[in-house]
């Protein structure tokens, strides 16, 4: 137990005569952390939830495809299948005015791409509720998109 102690005894010394020299490293490390942060560029998350009835709209199709236990997640892999194909891609482009960036049909097609990866439509742990969502660097755009999501699938509907 004494051996310990003194042990102990010598940390706390240690410590005690470079206090300085920790102090004023601990210093730059949160001006460091604060300058990476001011730095860090703003992302803005939309998300809307939506309420989809697969009891009348999606159960002939998913017959014989999924156990009702799986129906969830097979119901939102059908959804992201069906809501990010090119043609609503290319609509969502045009309803956010994206597509005037994009110079090269090249470039469209990375937008598309890029939209499509970006765009998330998954399902919750409760019945027939979907998450769409978006992340972006412009709050205005990122808003758009998923309004724009969300129209064409309510107009498919």
């Amino acid at each position: 137990m004494q051996e310990t102690l003194q042990l102990i005894l010598t940390y706390v010394r240690m410590i005690w005569r470079f206090r300085w020299l920790a102090l004023t490293g601990s210093f730059a490390l949160c001006l460091a952390g604060w300058a990476f942060v001011v730095l860090m560029p703003n992302q803005y998350e939309v998300e809307t939830r939506v309420y989809l009835d697969t009891r009348s709209l999606l159960r002939p199709i998913l017959k014989g495809l999924a156990f009702d236990t799986d129906i969830n997640r097979s119901t939102a892999d059908l959804m992201r299948r069906t809501l990010l194909v090119r043609p609503n891609l290319e609509e969502v482009a045009r309803k956010t005015d994206m597509d005037l960036k994009a110079k090269t049909p090249e470039d469209l097609e990375r937008l598309l791409d890029s939209l499509a990866e970006e765009i998330s439509v998954s399902g919750t742990s409760r019945d027939n509720i979907f998450l769409i969502g978006y992340i972006h660097t412009d709050p205005k755009l990122a808003t758009k998109v998923v309004e724009a999501i969300l129209n064409i699938f309510v107009e498919k509907s």
